[in-house]
């Protein structure tokens, strides 16, 4: 979770193809796509990857924490890719489309970053 041009830990994975880089996924992570494609799912407190150097924990208190920071658009999502992209080959700012009170959805918004750095 972070703001724009700020890197850090990974909070949540949408899938993963290694349990251990670019860092360890929760058990239950669906595989990604092998030559690309959509992911879908739900994620929930138990899916949280604890990152406590910056003060993140699990459960369901965290969880709520992570979606309001979700809908305050200080988090982003990264495609990590081997062996080329290990710390990121696109990333994009995680917007929230719809009323927190209805259906909301989520997409990640690409945004260009220093060559180099997601």
């Amino acid at each position: 979770m972070a703001q724009r041009n700020v890197s850090g830990g990974i909070v949540l994975f949408l899938c993963a193809n290694s349990l251990t880089s670019p860092a360890a996924a929760p058990a239950g992570t669906p595989a990604c796509p092998a030559n690309g494609g959509t992911v879908t799912g739900t994620l929930t407190a138990s899916s949280i990857t604890p990152v406590l150097t910056q003060g993140i924990e699990t459960g369901p208190p965290e969880f709520a924490e992570i979606l309001h920071a979700i809908r305050s658009g200080v988090t982003y999502a990264n495609v990590h890719s081997s062996p080329n992209h290990v710390g990121g080959e696109i990333r994009g700012q995680i917007k929230v489309r719809g009323d927190e009170d209805e259906s909301s959805s989520v997409s990640a918004v690409p945004t260009p970053g220093p060559r180099g750095h997601s």
